[in-house]
């Protein structure tokens, strides 16, 4: 079980599909939030997904089960109680390290934490199943016959030699989110070179921003901001040349589906354990030193002057993206 948030969600992958090399006879139920049932569609070795708003809704569904395991992936008030509901033989939950993110926040400790991904296999070590690094790389599964009008336009700018650059201008919290003017500048530098073509992307909460950013942009980018469902996103994800994002969760996705990215970290930091596990992606970041000052993000910064993206250089962000198309990767 894990109900939010899409990072997170993609992040827990390689336990069902761990599970399922174990246990290939097995059925494996994915509990989560009805938003998210997209994600875990997508996920190697779920059988059912199981979604509810409430406590009360998901034990309704499932009252009448009897499981052999249950593994608890968020850690909270909503999983804990389900949790002791539901009928299992066994429990396992994944730790938190609460007092070493702490630590890292207040500055305290400078440590690199093991990767969330890996955390959330751990529990599966009391199952005796053997975890190897590549083990903990998320993956999805997407069908390959699979097309949507989306991908279609994505193929034809393909055929015309055009590298297609997706921009997810947004985060969930204000202290992850590059500022558009810097992004606008990265993009228009990059715009120089004409077989590039960006698209614009994020939640419908989100057309706003990806509206003020198409604003300042001297070249034409298409805005499919809040057009596409969960469900049609992740496979047009796949399907770029190469994706700009913060530290959110379509940068979760990018990296489980290998895609080359540039991944703008701010108020978070890869040393909490969320950076992209994948080859294909640079990490650009200000190294300052209240950083990090969030697990999550915040609405502002705590030091009021969000040193950590204004002091960003779009210069960093334009020499990432001319690596990765041209194949170096760093």
């Amino acid at each position: 079980m894990r109900f939010s948030s899409i990072g997170d969600i993609v992040l827990t992958e390689p336990v069902s599909r761990l599970l399922k090399e174990e246990y290939p006879d097995s059925t494996i139920d994915f509990l989560t939030k009805p938003q998210f049932e997209s994600v875990a569609k997508y996920f190697y070795g779920v059988d059912n997904i199981v979604t509810g708003e409430d406590i009360s809704d998901l034990h309704k569904k499932l009252k009448d089960k009897s499981y052999d395991i249950v593994i608890d992936l968020h850690g909270k008030l909503r999983s804990i109680i389900l949790k002791r509901l539901l009928k299992s033989k066994k429990v396992l939950t994944y730790k938190k390290h609460h007092i070493l993110r702490r630590l890292l926040t207040k500055g305290i400790v400078n440590k690199q934490m093991p990767y969330t991904a890996e955390q959330y296999t751990k529990p599966l070590a009391k199952l005796n199943i053997e975890l190897s690094t590549k083990d903990i790389i998320p993956s999805l599964n997407i069908p390959v016959n699979y097309t949507n009008p989306y991908i279609e336009e994505l193929k034809k700018m393909s055929l015309e030699m055009k590298k297609t650059i997706a921009v997810f201008p947004g985060a969930l919290h204000k202290t992850k989110q590059y500022p558009v003017e810097q992004l606008a500048e990265a993009i228009n530098a990059l715009s120089v070179n004409e077989n590039y073509a960006f698209y614009l992307l994020g939640s419908k909460a989100e057309i706003g921003l990806t509206e003020s950013l198409q604003s300042l942009l001297g070249v034409k980018a298409t805005n499919w901001c809040g057009r596409l469902s969960m469900e049609e996103l992740i496979p047009v994800i796949g399907r770029f040349s190469l994706v700009i994002s913060n530290d959110s969760g379509p940068m979760h996705i990018a990296a489980a589906l290998k895609v080359k990215q540039v991944a703008i970290f701010g108020s978070t930091h890869p040393v909490l354990g969320f950076s992209p596990l994948n080859p294909n992606a640079i990490v650009v970041q200000k190294e300052i030193p209240c950083r990090p000052c969030t697990l999550h993000g915040e609405a502002k910064c705590p030091k009021k002057h969000f040193n950590c993206m204004t002091k960003l250089h779009p210069e960093k962000v334009v020499k990432a993206v001319l690596k990765l198309v041209a194949d170096k990767v760093e």
